[in-house]
């Protein structure tokens, strides 16, 4: 059953409040489950911080040419055009700074 957008924002709620280590399991579990990216409401948000960042500008821009098929390279086809690509790239550019809340 893939997580819904509410499961998301709570992971990234307390993902940014719990030190290096608890973070680092909580990626493990994001990656780990299926995700609807169709529910998480930032597209641009590769990393799942809600909030788009330079994390997920350099998160797309280690990924380009990659296959999407692997769970963790699809999160940085933000555009959803099954490719990592330069316009994957722009459009994290022009989405930086918005979060969940926006």
């Amino acid at each position: 059953m893939p997580l819904l957008r509410n499961d998301l924002q709570f992971l990234a709620k307390v993902r940014n409040s719990v030190t290096h280590r608890e973070a680092a399991l909580i990626d493990e579990i994001s990656v780990s489950a299926v995700i609807d990216v169709s529910q998480w409401p930032l597209e641009a948000d590769a990393t799942l911080t809600c909030r788009v960042d330079i994390a997920d500008l350099a998160f797309v821009r280690n990924r380009l040419g990659r296959n999407t098929i692997a769970s963790d390279d699809m999160r940085a086809d933000v555009n959803r055009d099954d490719r990592i690509d330069l316009l994957d790239l722009v459009y994290v550019r022009n989405r930086m700074g918005q979060t969940c809340g926006d």
